[in-house]
């Protein structure tokens, strides 16, 4: 231990105690203590985090006025007063520059803290109903279950700031009564927990937990819908990816038909889509195609070629007859099982 250790510790019999005025190398006016920065509107969150953080430092005597201040003549007045500005800028900041600058000029970490708490903080009953009022409305929606539970926590822990759970402060009883009352506060999360999950993705495992008695602790409970989920999370990506296969297997075998649709070519008519086996012009032209004219030595049904027409006038007349018919004509054709046809002579694409 260095020489200087030694000059700022003190004896109380056989244990050394840090003086609430030595401050370490390392602390300088500019750290930042907590993570939760006063807005204005997070007092008891804040006061708690700082709190803490004086209390690891061994400060917050500075603020509750159990640190008294020493005579000016005193050895130790100098580290007392360096100690306490000290606290004082840690305290400023943790808080909002706007809200700072509303803040008189306060060098006292104690009359800091009461300007604070006297203009920030809440009476505890509106607080109280505002934060029961977020619990019975809170369930997991879209959230994961860390995302629902670490909501829930926050919530209970804030309510536990306010609501003050009764417990037996004599020390004298003999039936564990704040041993009864800590497992009827958990049961009661438990409960509230498993109502809030999806019912849908968690409803049998809500039930299978709430049938045990007495009820498992709430971790426990935890790690059971955790697991819950995992699975959940395992099957619903098998099932889009079995999806996202059968689609590309019917994506391809579409394509696959039209791409050998597209290869035939007829050796009659030279039209693609259909090959002579299935050409009009060779196996002859269906009832409903009476009106299509059967072109200049186009093959008939009995495998005979068929004359031209009656001159040009008659030409005409089955053109005209095509233009009128063509659509109607398509769509039998597509009933019957003839597909790929247009309103061409060859009687296909």
């Amino acid at each position: 231990m260095s020489e200087e250790t030694k000059a700022i510790m003190k004896t109380e019999g056989s244990k050394p105690v840090v003086s609430a005025f030595q401050l370490a190398p390392t602390k300088n006016p500019g750290a930042i203590i907590a993570q939760v920065q006063f807005n204005g509107d997070n007092f008891d969150e804040w006061a708690q985090a700082v709190r803490t953080a004086l209390q690891v430092k061994k400060k917050y005597g500075f603020v509750d006025g159990t640190v008294s201040k020493p005579s000016e003549d005193e050895a130790d007045y100098e580290d007392w007063l360096s100690a306490k500005s000290m606290v004082t800028l840690w305290i400023l900041n943790t808080i909002d520059p706007k809200v700072r600058r509303t803040l008189g000029n306060k060098e006292d970490p104690k009359e800091l803290w009461m300007e604070i708490k006297d203009r920030f903080s809440e009476a505890n009953g509106p607080r109280i109903q505002e934060i029961k009022a977020e619990l019975a409305h809170c369930c997991q929606g879209n959230m994961s279950v860390i995302e629902y539970y670490g909501k829930l926590q926050m919530l209970w822990e804030d309510l536990a700031n306010y609501d003050k759970v009764i417990a037996c402060k004599c020390g004298g009883c003999s039936c564990n009564i704040n041993v009864e009352l800590e497992k009827k506060k958990e049961d009661d999360r438990i409960h509230q927990f498993l109502l809030g999950l999806d019912t849908a993705l968690y409803g049998g495992v809500r039930t299978s937990i709430i049938s045990i008695d007495p009820l498992p602790n709430m971790n426990q409970v935890y790690s059971k819908v955790k697991s819950v989920e995992r699975v959940n999370t395992v099957m619903r990506g098998r099932e889009q990816e079995n999806t996202q296969v059968a689609f590309a297997v019917r994506g391809g075998q579409h394509t696959s038909g039209k791409e050998e649709k597209g290869k035939m070519v007829c050796s009659v008519c030279k039209k693609s889509g259909h090959t002579a086996d299935t050409c009009f012009q060779v196996i002859g032209y269906p009832e409903w195609w009476s009106e299509r004219p059967r072109g200049i030595g186009s093959f008939a049904r009995g495998g005979g070629r068929q004359g031209t027409g009656r001159g040009r006038g008659g030409m005409a007349r089955a053109n005209v007859m095509v233009a009128q018919d063509g659509a109607e004509s398509s769509v039998e054709a597509e009933r019957s099982g003839y597909t790929g046809l247009k309103t061409s002579n060859g009687g296909h694409s």
